[in-house]
Order: structure tokens, then sequence, then C-alpha cells
């Protein structure tokens, strides 16, 4: 769902094929093959989204003080970030939303898209988080070279626990700030200097689901969406090839390979005929 939302589909890999004579495919070169994209799945995202959190909500309490704290951590970031977590929930079936202390002291909360967040769930319906496992990718450096650096956060009512994930085996990641791989939910800074570590009640990952089964919305649109790729991708393709109005019958066809044939008349519009004697080709 996510890639197709960026419009990564899987008709920019689509190759033109064959039929040969033994009844196999092949791939058939030097011919147009066009990959056209009307992203309509990203359009229905956006409707959806727009439909639900579009509009900004109203925060109303006949206490006027705490409408005003309200206000604070529930401004106009954390309705921007609500409405790209509905976007993501859609793409992925669930997001999460991850809240934490900025370094100003706001209370924030930060997107995770659904494909980084592996959770360990204590009952069937998924009401209560046990622990969850963040899988992602950062960029780093070794010397000059460039790499992509696998990280893993292990949450649960203990802290955050990291990892870097390389060759099959995870090393623990230590932080520079509290020295350790293993850190609390909450760091704060003592006015002695000294950390500080708080942790949630509960894992500090809350869901927003597009459904009650979790079920992303490409899984209900993606032929639909194929759908429109291929028939706009071989409209074009048609437009570009030199279309012939006449069926040719053959009479002494220079081959015997049914696939040759097929072949030759899809690559290059022509096939070999001889004569022979009073038999013209």
């Amino acid at each position: 769902g996510h890639l197709y939302y960026e419009g990564e589909h899987d008709i920019l890999y689509r190759k033109r094929e064959m039929i040969t004579g033994d009844g196999e495919t092949e791939e058939v070169k030097g011919v147009p093959n066009n990959h056209v994209i009307d992203n309509q799945y990203a359009k229905l995202v956006n409707q959806k989204a727009n439909y639900l959190v579009g509009q900004p909500f109203v925060i109303d309490c006949q206490n006027d003080t705490y409408v005003k704290l309200l206000k604070g951590i529930f401004d106009k970031q954390f309705m921007r970030t609500l409405k790209n977590t509905v976007k993501n929930s859609e793409n992925c079936g669930i997001a999460w939303l991850y809240p934490y202390y900025a370094d100003d002291g706001k209370l924030s909360f930060r997107l995770f898209p659904g494909y980084e967040i592996l959770p360990f769930w204590q009952d069937s319906e998924h009401t209560v988080l046990d622990s969850a496992v963040r899988y992602y990718l950062v960029e780093g450096y070794e010397g000059s070279n460039r790499v992509i650096i696998q990280k893993v956060e292990i949450y649960d009512r203990k802290g955050v626990h990291r990892y870097t994930y390389d060759g099959g085996k995870l090393t623990p990641d230590v932080d520079n700030f509290e020295k350790s791989a293993d850190t609390s939910q909450i760091v704060m800074v003592g006015a002695d200097g000294k950390v500080i570590g708080y942790n949630w009640e509960r894992i500090p990952l809350v869901p927003i689901k597009f459904n009650e089964h979790e079920i992303p919305l490409i899984k209900k649109v993606k032929s639909l969406q194929d759908g429109i790729n291929a028939i706009l991708s071989d409209f074009e393709n048609n437009i570009q090839e030199d279309k012939y109005n006449t069926i040719y019958v053959l009479k002494n066809y220079d081959g015997t390979d049914l696939g040759e044939f097929r072949k030759n008349l899809a690559v290059f519009g022509a096939v070999k005929v001889r004569c022979d004697g009073d038999m013209n080709g």
C-alpha cells in the first residue's frame, strides 16, 4: 500500500512477452513497452483521509483552563501528524503514534509506519499490547563510504532496548546519553545533572487501525488499479506499434518453426518466404 501510494506500481516491472513454438513464454525486446500509471489509489487514500480527519477537531469543556492546556498539546502539528497516521493506516492496515517529550519538555507525538512495527498482543482482539519490535533503516558512513544501517528497537514495560542488526545477529546499540543499550522510555536530566529515567505504565505505542481486521485498503483495490495501468499501457503500446490491416496467408514459408514465425512477426513485422518454380511464396 505504501509503495502504491508513492507510485511504485507493478506495471513498472512488466515485460512484453510472446509464446514460443514449445508453448513457453519469453521476453520480447525492441517493441513498445510503456508503463503508464494513473494513480487512482493515491487519490482514494487522500479522499478517505480528508473525509475522516480533514477538518480540525474541536476541544470543548466547562473548564477553560483544561481546554487551554489540551489545545497546547493537540495543536495544528498534532492534527497534521494524526492525518498522516490515518493515511498510513489505510496503506498498511495499522499505524502507530508514539508519545514522547521533546527537548523543550512538551508532550509530542511521532508517527511510526505500520511496516516498521511488529506488535505482540496479549489478546486475540488486539487491544492490549504486550511488547513490540521496531525495525527501520538509517543512513550512515564508514569512513567515506555511505552505508545503510539496520536498527532494531524492542519496546516493553521495562523501557526501550536498542540494537543494530548485521549478519543475522543483534548487537547492542549503546546510547550516548545513558551509556547503555537499555534505556527508559522517558529520559530527563535533574537539577543535579543526574540522568533520571521514567517508563509509562503501558507500552507507549497507540495503534490507529484502518479497520478492526487491520486489512490495508490496497488489498481491496489493487486488482482494479493494476487493470487501469494495464489498459492505459496497452493502449499506448498499440498506438506506437506499426499495425497492419491485412492478414496474409503464407505459402512456401522459409522456416519450419512456428515460434520463429511468431517472433519475426511480433518483433520485425515481417517473415521470409521463398519462390520454388511455379509455387510462388
